[in-house]
């Protein structure tokens, strides 16, 4: 079970963040659209509805349609975190994590000056000792706005 206890603004800063794999405007290895289990998502999917980073399922849309949410990367935390952090060891990673300047695509989100990053991680310290290190990388807009493009950068 994935939760996220916190989300943080538009500008995240620089970081050792994720390679982000895509040419076609979402993942190349991003699902097509469809309902899914969370841990099947691979990062790069348009999401509509959204609710929370805390569903258990999603649906994937193309991105070129309205949706609410994108999840632009999933991940697995490094050897550098030995132990279950709390919201604000997390929220002090997400910098990081969710690095903007390697996943966000910044000529389509120009004109979104509302644009939120939420980050997802195990849910406690069970799932964590249980070997949970991944983590998953969201951006919504602060409105309730849709968005009508991928975000995620093109590499």
């Amino acid at each position: 079970m994935f939760v996220a206890l916190f989300a943080v603004g538009s500008a995240i800063g620089r970081g050792i963040g994720p390679d982000a794999a895509a040419s076609d405007g979402q993942g190349s290895q991003s699902l097509g659209p469809g309902f899914y289990a969370w841990s099947e998502l691979k990062g790069g999917e348009c999401l509509e509805p959204f609710d929370s980073v805390w569903a258990e399922e999603f649906t994937v849309v193309e991105c070129g349609d309205p949706h609410t949410a994108q999840l632009l990367h999933r991940g697995e935390v490094g050897p550098e975190v030995t132990v279950y952090l709390d919201a604000e060891g997390w929220q002090g990673l997400a910098p990081t994590l969710c690095d903007a300047e390697t996943l966000l695509d910044f000529d389509a989100a120009a004109e979104l000056s509302d644009l939120t990053w939420q980050l997802s991680y195990a849910g406690d310290a069970t799932e964590w000792a249980n070997g949970d290190r991944g983590y998953s990388c969201f951006v919504t807009r602060s409105s309730g706005d849709k968005l009508d493009a991928s975000l995620l950068a093109k590499q």
